[in-house]
């Protein structure tokens, strides 16, 4: 038994650390039409050498070399988290906004709630059984974003929204997807956007990555936070 758990933990490992850290097609949360610019924006930006040239900035500076180098070793840490159905007890990047990946287990939700979380940003496809948050004391915005990508404009306003929200009632948020990693990075490097004054989209996303190392996995990812950032100055 424990030699079958161990060679299931090897592969589940071995997939996600080997698993592309791109990815080219559409979210499947809504059709690719003009609400989607961003993300066609982030692709031609990819190709163009825009992100990638933002990518290798990155990793020419010291210590950013670790964070951006340390996707692989992240998604393996994820996995071997779910594998063994540990909690992962997030991290701040914020007061009162904490990023996580999805708190499956009734410890998980027990843990968020403990931590004065009221609220849940969940950008993962599946949304959240209410009647199971209620006897936590926690609620859900779900905003489903397909593994890999980034959330589309609306649904990043309407995340920002909910975690100010949240706040300006005295409460915590928590934002997760699944790993915690790609997609809630990226909202979390644009919440600190928006709450931040001269913060530009690299330091956004460095900070992030201090707490969550490995966030923002994807060049989609980094695109739509640098999109952001230029959104806020115009």
């Amino acid at each position: 038994m424990v030699d079958g758990a161990s060679s299931d933990m090897g592969r589940v490992l071995r997939v996600r650390a080997e698993e592309p850290a791109t990815s080219e097609r559409a979210p499947r949360s809504c059709p690719l039409d003009g609400s989607a610019r961003w993300w066609r924006q982030g692709l031609s930006s990819e190709r163009s050498g825009g992100t990638v040239g933002a990518v290798r900035d990155l990793v020419q500076h010291g210590r950013r070399r670790w964070t951006v180098g340390s996707v692989p070793l992240a998604r393996a840490r994820v996995a071997l988290r779910m594998l063994l159905r540990l909690t992962d007890r997030g991290g701040w990047v914020a007061t009162g906004v904490l990023g996580c990946a999805y708190p499956r287990t009734e410890r998980a939700l027990a843990a968020l709630s403990g931590s004065g979380v009221r609220l849940l940003v969940n950008l993962h496809e599946r949304p959240h059984d209410p009647a199971r948050l209620r006897r936590h004391g926690l609620r859900e915005a779900h905003l489903p974003v397909a593994d890999f990508a980034a959330p589309f404009p609306e649904q990043m306003e309407r995340a920002i929204a909910a975690i100010l929200g949240a706040l300006a009632a005295g409460e915590a948020a928590a934002v997760h997807c699944g790993g915690g990693l790609g997609r809630t990075g990226t909202v979390l490097a644009c919440y600190l956007l928006a709450s931040s004054e001269g913060l530009g989209a690299e330091e956004a996303v460095r900070r992030v990555r201090v707490s969550r190392p490995g966030s923002v996995e994807t060049p989609a990812q980094l695109a739509a936070v640098r999109t952001w950032a230029e959104r806020r100055t115009r």
